[in-house]
């Protein structure tokens, strides 16, 4: 199996043409692979260490240091801030995986107590968040540029009611439309137990401003992430490579088949992106679609970087 560097930011990565982040995710040839989420987690301790050094120290700040900041630590975080990943949602992605489990380690006697804190580390799961979130922005400017675009896309027609639409690369329909649901409550029985249950029957019929903004760019980056799988399918099946095993970003087949299969994977990235500028696709279907007057309400595009990208052809971890 081969499986992409960080695939979202790959994709935004080529879309905005920037070349920093093409860099971090291995879409440009270096003698070693690059780590993305090692970089971050570096710029995170940066961060911390100014935090503990200040008079007085943030509390969370040694803590942090102490227990050590990595690449796993931050590889969620990382990996979802493509898909629009909040510094709300990644502290509730740092409970989930860090502080929760060291909590169960207390409560299983391996640790004497909480390394974050009595309070199971909530509040330096909320410290990392914030840091992790501003590295990560500050490294990928272009790609934060392009999800806020298509966030504003989506609001502009959310405001007359429509949902944002466009064509893939692959010619099918993509709509990032959302409505509220209409709730229900309802009568269930458990056992011999009548028990309350809220149910969803059916949609309003306004466009959730909020949910289609937040759904935008990981919809969007998932639709192009398809149109690379089955353009890389079909490509291998014109030259006869049928054994495919695939999963999102994860691309497999048979090990006589790996070198040919691998190139073909870089040249269907290049052929998805080179040929068609998919945010300003984006733009004139939204411009298509909304009213004159609110026309007003549309984003520019953001400048494009310098990734050449037939760089990625020769790039030898793009896909590893």
């Amino acid at each position: 199996s081969f499986d992409g560097s960080c695939s979202g930011l790959q994709h935004l990565a080529a879309m905005t043409r920037d070349a920093k982040t093409a860099s971090l995710v291995n879409l440009t040839k270096t003698e070693l692979p690059q780590d993305v989420y090692q970089t971050v987690a570096d710029n995170v301790t940066s961060l911390v260490v100014k935090d503990a050094e200040d008079t007085p120290p943030h509390a969370s700040a040694g803590l942090a240091l102490k227990h050590g900041i990595d690449r796993k630590m931050v590889k969620r975080n990382v990996m979802t801030y493509s898909y629009s990943s909040k510094k709300f949602g990644m502290a509730q992605q740092l409970t989930e995986d860090l502080m929760r489990p060291l909590a169960f380690d207390v409560l299983s006697g391996k640790l004497d107590e909480h390394p974050f804190g009595a309070d199971d580390g909530r509040p330096a799961a909320k410290y990392l968040a914030g840091h992790i979130y501003d590295a990560i922005e500050q490294l990928v400017t272009l790609p934060a540029q392009a999800m806020v675009m298509l966030q504003k896309c989506a609001r502009a027609l959310a405001h007359e009611g429509k949902p944002l639409t466009w064509t893939t690369p692959l010619g099918l329909p993509w709509i990032n439309r959302y409505h509220a649901p209409v709730l229900k409550r309802v009568g269930l029985w458990l056992r011999d137990t009548r028990v309350r249950a809220t149910v969803a029957e059916g949609n309003e019929k306004e466009i959730d401003k909020g949910k289609s903004a937040n759904g935008v760019a990981p919809n969007f980056v998932h639709a192009l992430d398809a149109a690379h799988l089955l353009m890389t399918t079909n490509a291998c099946v014109s030259e006869n490579i049928t054994q495919l095993a695939t999963v999102h970003d994860s691309f497999g087949c048979l090990a006589p088949q790996a070198t040919r299969f691998n190139q073909i994977i870089r040249e269907q990235f290049v052929e998805l992106y080179g040929k068609r500028d998919v945010l300003n696709e984006v733009l004139v279907s939204a411009r298509h679609d909304l009213t004159l007057p609110n026309q007003q309400r549309l984003p520019i595009a953001p400048e494009y970087g310098t990734l050449d990208l037939k760089e990625v052809i020769h790039a030898d971890f793009a896909f590893a």
